[in-house]
């Protein structure tokens, strides 16, 4: 069986003409119907379809590598600790949402983000972007034009402008 409850699939023949086609699913359940495995497939819009095998190819979700880390992603190694990226070598500790002495060489990385000098704790096993939220604003007062009628206007009485 080269399939498992939980795989990405897709149709890539059918047998049997009175399913509708399908495009992804999911595999929700594997049972065996004569020598054959039938495979249930949880698809679009909840709708359940039984497939053979050899109907189905896997869909492979794309790999995260070390080259799709960008500045300021963080990445959060295996044992909990968290580092932003500052660029393609060096990410630097976070704690408590600042940066804090410690970093990670990601030149010690392979590709797939797994530290290779043997020390599986600082394995990378998870990539976000932070999310950014104003937490404040300067409120600059502005400067209000007026001419020398409006400002007498505003004030009631004439004024003389002297420097």
């Amino acid at each position: 069986m080269k399939f498992k409850v939980g795989d990405r699939v897709k149709v890539i023949c059918l047998k049997d003409k009175h399913f509708p086609k399908v495009e992804i699913g999911k595999i929700t359940t594997i049972t065996k119907v004569n020598k054959n495995y039938g495979i249930f497939v949880g698809a679009y819009e909840d709708k359940t379809n039984v497939f053979y095998e050899d109907e189905l190819e896997l869909v492979q979700p794309k790999q995260f590598t070390k080259s799709d880390l960008k500045e300021r992603y963080i990445v959060k190694t295996r044992n909990g600790n968290e580092y932003i990226v500052n660029n393609k070598d060096i990410a630097d500790r976070i704690i408590n949402g600042k940066i804090a002495c410690g970093c990670i060489g990601l030149n010690y990385y392979t590709d797939n983000l797994i530290e290779n000098l043997g020390n599986k704790e600082l394995d990378i096993v998870e990539v976000y972007k932070p999310k950014y939220e104003t937490i404040w604003t300067r409120q600059e007062d502005t400067v209000k034009e007026m001419t020398v009628a409006e400002i007498e206007k505003q004030l009631g009485y004439s004024i003389k402008v002297v420097k």
